[in-house]
Formats: structure tokens, sequence, C-alpha cells
């Protein structure tokens, strides 16, 4: 009786076979393939430092924002930041990252019901629609031909909720006055975006 574990062990050292058909083009032309593959590594090491560099900046850039907020108690909108001679416009957008129905009850009883925008969106089950195309003229309730089960397949909902537009300019408002600033931003996440590096 043949060993399951030898069978797999066999498997996985076997070398990989190449299924693409092989076309050799000019010799001339391998300098290039390696030049552009040192470029790729370092397009991802320069990408990966950028990276860590803009989420320091960034942070920075968010606590002066949040400060420059709580002192002319105002959203202060699109801001220039400046370090010695370079400098960025530092962009609050009125957007948010998504949240969930766990996260919206979180915000909703933390800064009141107006924080949160809830959005059903009610489609059509496709299968159904084919199958009842005829006799969706009726109402669907009233129809006779639609069994109750199907009734209520019929319609599908999807709900997501989302931080209120316009939110990251009233926070300065009386509903929010009370809390902390760095906080309420920490917690509702809006989009910020850093804009020509000078």
């Amino acid at each position: 009786m043949a060993n399951l574990f030898d069978k797999s062990k066999a498997k996985a050292t076997k070398a990989k076979v190449d299924k693409h058909e092989v076309i050799e083009i000019s010799a001339s032309y391998e300098k290039d393939l390696e030049r552009m593959s040192e470029i790729d590594a370092k397009i991802a090491e320069l990408t990966a430092e950028k990276t860590v560099l803009d989420s320091g900046v960034r942070e920075e850039a968010k606590s002066a924002m949040i400060n420059l907020y709580n002192q002319k108690n105002a959203f202060p909108g699109s801001v220039k930041i400046a370090s010695g001679n370079k400098s960025f416009l530092f962009i609050t957008a009125d957007r948010y990252l998504k949240i969930d129905e766990e996260r919206s009850i979180e915000l909703a009883k933390k800064y009141g019901e107006e924080i949160v925008t809830e959005n059903t969106t009610f489609t059509l089950k496709p299968e159904l629609v084919d199958k009842y195309g005829q006799v969706l003229s009726d109402l669907i309730m009233g129809s006779k031909k639609i069994t109750d089960h199907d009734k209520e397949e019929l319609i599908q909902s999807k709900t997501d909720w989302s931080v209120t537009k316009g939110t990251i300019e009233k926070l300065r408002n009386v509903e929010f006055a009370k809390f902390n600033l760095t906080s309420l931003i920490e917690d509702i996440r809006p989009i910020f975006s850093i804009k020509a590096n000078k």
C-alpha cells in the first residue's frame, strides 16, 4: 500500500513546470530586462520608504490641523503646512473610512444620532425577476401568482452606515464641543491627503 505522506512529499519537491510557450528574442535585450528588474526593485524600495515618511508627516500635519481647529473653534479646511523651506497642502476631506453597524451604534451612543447616516439599498433578485417578469407590473404583495415565500425573497436589501457628510465642519458646534477634538477625529476617521509637496 502506498504511503500518502511519501506521495505528498514527492509532489511538493517537483519543480513547477512553466506552462507558457517560450519565445526567444534578441539576447541584446537581456541588459534592458536586468535594468528593468533593478528599477522595479528600486521603485518598491522607494515606495516603501515614502509610505513610512508620509505616515509621519501626515500624523504631524493632522495634529497641527487639530490644534488650529481648536484655536479658531472652526474647521480650517485645507491648510498649507510648512517645514523649513518645504511645504504642502494638507486636505481634510469630508469623506470617512467605512464603518459597520456595530461601529455606527458606538459612534451614535457617544456623539449622538446625527453623526452617522444609515443607507439601505433595495435590489430585486435577478433570478426571481426573470421568473416573474410577466407579473411585475402587478403590485408584488397583491399578486396571487407569486408565492408568499417568493414575495419575501423578491426584494433584498443592503444597509451600510457612514459618518454623516459635513461632520468634519461641525466638530466645534454645541453638540460636539464637550468632546476632545483629537479623540473625535480619531473616532470618525476623515480622509487626509497631502498635495503638491514643494
